[in-house]
């Protein structure tokens, strides 16, 4: 990726809608953490994750607020809290959720003429064997459905975020930012960001695959390498952005927060990520439209909350174990 880039950019503080060409030793140091990660990938410590898609230019008058709170997933745009229950009230059991996610699923292959069907009992019987967990069955049927794409009517509620990793990565991410809601109106752009494989928030297609294989379901091959990610893209492991421009050059926008942490000379550590000072968080997150957020501490727990309320509200409970096998 790093070979396709031709300008390199960020912005200050003190102007956050003025881009700034970046020092060579500043890019230099880029080069070498993006370079650091690539050999994390290999050694399957991290994945580094790449999301191609549209924005209207007023996305890069918002940047030093996407830096700050990150990028949420759809569901974070909705008024109501009820984690991820989109089709009844709160009181609605996860069984019954599933029941549901399972009619959904089902009917969808249907209508798109492939082979299987899940069955909600013997579903259940695997759970009671513990050769699989309920919330773990439950993100299966979810990302299912996320993958499946607007055929779900629940996709524009949906919780994750897709992006691509793998060695053809930024030609997948690229292909997806050229061909997404193509108007003439929006820029296509290039999310770089990264997900440590220890995570219990992203899923790999290919084990939504394997799951489906188990259940003798009909689907496509994982082409695209996609990771899906829980809830959305966490600001401290935003990298950049690389914008796409009409003569096919690349403009790479470091994170600020990346930039001023070379240039105070702060180590970079890739399990912390980046240091960057929220202290306007509530301010832009509600400017940006959220309702909702979540805080994650350093065990990985994360805690979710009204926009407006700063209190605890719940604990999301997915746990899925071995995710990057």
């Amino acid at each position: 990726m790093l070979d396709k880039i031709d300008n390199v950019k960020t912005f200050s503080d003190d102007n956050p809608y003025e881009m700034l060409e970046v020092k060579p030793y500043i890019i230099y140091e880029f080069f070498k953490i993006y370079k650091q990660l690539e050999f994390l990938e290999k050694k399957r410590e991290i994945y580094l994750l790449l999301r191609g898609s549209r924005h209207n230019p007023d996305f890069f008058t918002m940047l030093d607020k996407h830096f700050i709170v990150g990028i949420k997933s759809n569901y974070f745009m909705q008024n109501n809290f009820n984690e991820y229950f989109f089709y009844m009230n709160n009181n609605l059991s996860i069984a019954e959720e599933i029941k549901k996610l399972i009619e959904d699923i089902n009917k969808i292959l249907i209508d798109k003429g492939l082979q299987g069907q899940l069955k909600y009992n013997e579903l259940l019987r695997e759970v009671n064997n513990k050769s699989i967990e309920l919330n773990d069955l439950r993100l299966y049927l979810y990302s299912f459905l996320h993958n499946i794409g607007n055929k779900w009517t629940n996709k524009k509620n949906s919780f994750l975020i897709s992006n691509t990793y793998g060695r053809r990565k930024f030609d997948t991410a690229k292909e997806f930012a050229m061909t997404e809601n193509n108007a003439n109106d929006t820029v296509p752009i290039i999310h770089i960001n990264y997900v440590c494989t220890s995570s219990r928030y992203y899923i790999a297609t290919k084990l939504l695959n394997k799951f489906l294989e188990n259940e003798q379901i009909e689907w496509y091959e994982d082409i695209h390498s996609e990771i899906m990610m829980l809830d959305g893209l966490l600001p401290q492991t935003n990298l950049g952005f690389l914008r796409i421009n009409n003569d096919d050059s690349y403009d790479l926008i470091i994170n600020p927060w990346l930039v001023k942490q070379i240039t105070n000379k702060k180590r970079f550590s890739w399990t912390a990520g980046i240091q960057i000072d929220q202290t306007n968080f509530y301010k832009f997150a509600n400017e940006l439209g959220y309702n909702k957020f979540f805080e994650q501490y350093i065990d990985g727990t994360r805690i979710y909350k009204d926009i407006n309320d700063t209190r605890v509200n719940h604990t999301r409970g997915f746990h899925t174990r071995n995710r990057h096998n």
